[in-house]
């Protein structure tokens, strides 16, 4: 990417993946498979160890880790990116073990691991210990906190030696500081939060009827919730992660308390409910794969380019080109420690067909989506017209993109 770069990301998922090629020697596709099952395994058992934490009880424990699973972010993750599936795990782990009544460095090296593997969890790990833990007990996580830092500081401090401090190309559109509309929560966290809407209407009849159960540490589940679908919107889309947790902590806590309550009837609307929400999240899954048409062209773009072809590409296909057709890009959407000017030259051509900018790269072929140009998360607009370059010749073309040879 970026036609070669100073390796800068946080490599503890990939030490964690080579050591699985190391111990199994598998390849490729047995590899992603493998690497999924475990990390799912680690996220399923991670998962009900914090329910367990939380006070929960088997059963609702269980629910905790489906109202999870029903978030569009951690749906997705566990079922396709396996570092984050690891992180989480990582997270939650070490998130149980500070709430529960265990040694400081215990949590400490969990969270270590989890950092090298994701950095924004230090982030995230502050909030949700905030509102998850019952007591807080401040010295305590001062030292958990630190003695993370001391696991995972020597272990990154090559990458910023090497590359300079952090920093994000395009920070506000396809980095940590993106923020979308309202609208976007029935996206993500998606059926959760509509799960959380109707829960909030059974709250609200049980309050109408003084039946309602509220003690603080429910009152602070519900805030951390708010304040966590708040910073969403407004701060970054990346809390989404924080909005899962807090609202499948707040639903499974909340059950917990009515589940005397709860008749054999809404037991059943209950589980249908939950079964419609989990059809629904395996329909969407289409969405966060590649279809036929970009596996062609990905098959194409191999077989029809040597390993030293230059490529500048649609950001959004960037990862797929490295991964599937191994060819190098001008620019993707991994931002961290980026060059923006090769990212915004890419856009450039695009829109404008700017051929210069192939001169300057030395560029010899343009792989481009027939009908769209993906600038952001959100509201791309389909083009008026399919997507040429009258000066390159075109080599391939299928319903959904097409790949031009410059005209040397």
């Amino acid at each position: 990417s970026y036609l070669g770069r100073n390796f800068t990301f946080v490599p503890g998922y990939f030490l964690f993946e080579g050591a699985l090629y190391w111990l199994t020697g598998a390849l490729e596709t047995q590899l992603f498979a493998l690497t999924i099952a475990f990390c799912n395994l680690l996220f399923l058992f991670s998962a009900l160890f914090l329910g367990k934490q939380l006070g929960l009880g088997r059963k609702s424990s269980l629910l905790f880790v489906l109202f999870l699973s029903m978030s569009t972010f951690v749906f997705t993750t566990f079922t396709l990116t396996p570092r984050h599936c690891l992180a989480l795990s990582l997270l939650f782990v070490s998130l149980a073990l500070a709430i529960g009544k265990n040694k400081w460095w215990h949590s400490s090296v969990f969270l270590g691991i989890a950092f090298f593997v994701q950095i924004p969890l230090i982030v995230f790990y502050f909030f949700l210990f905030s509102f998850l833990a019952r007591k807080h007990e401040w010295k305590r996580l001062a030292k958990t906190f630190g003695g993370a830092l001391c696991i995972f500081i020597p272990m990154y401090a090559f990458i910023p030696l090497a590359s300079g401090l952090p920093f994000q190309a395009m920070p506000s559109t396809w980095g940590y500081l993106i923020s979308l509309p309202v609208y976007s929560l029935f996206m993500n966290p998606g059926l959760l939060f509509v799960f959380f809407l109707l829960f909030a209407l059974f709250e609200a009849l049980k309050l109408l009827e003084k039946k309602a159960y509220w003690d603080n540490f429910k009152k602070k589940l519900l805030v951390g919730t708010i304040l966590s679908l708040l910073s969403q919107v407004f701060v970054s889309s990346r809390f989404d992660l924080t909005s899962a947790v807090m609202i499948a902590a707040f639903l499974g806590y909340s059950l917990e308390r009515y589940k005397k309550e709860i008749t054999t009837l809404a037991s059943f609307l209950f589980g249908l409910i939950v079964l419609l929400s989990l059809f629904l999240a395996v329909a969407e899954m289409p969405y966060y794969t590649f279809s036929q048409d970009l596996q062609n062209g990905l098959n194409a773009l191999k077989e029809n380019t040597s390993t030293n072809t230059k490529v500048l590409a649609d950001p959004y296909y960037g990862h797929w080109i490295a991964f599937k057709a191994g060819r190098k890009t001008l620019a993707d959407l991994m931002v961290e420690y980026a060059d923006q000017k090769k990212l915004l030259d890419t856009y450039r051509f695009l829109e404008k067909k700017d051929h210069s900018i192939l001169e300057a790269y030395n560029i010899g072929v343009v792989f481009s989506d027939n009908y769209f140009i993906h600038k952001s998360v959100l509201g791309v607009k389909p083009l008026s017209e399919p997507l040429e370059f009258k000066k390159m010749d075109k080599v391939y073309t299928n319903k959904l993109l097409s790949i031009h040879r410059r005209a040397w």
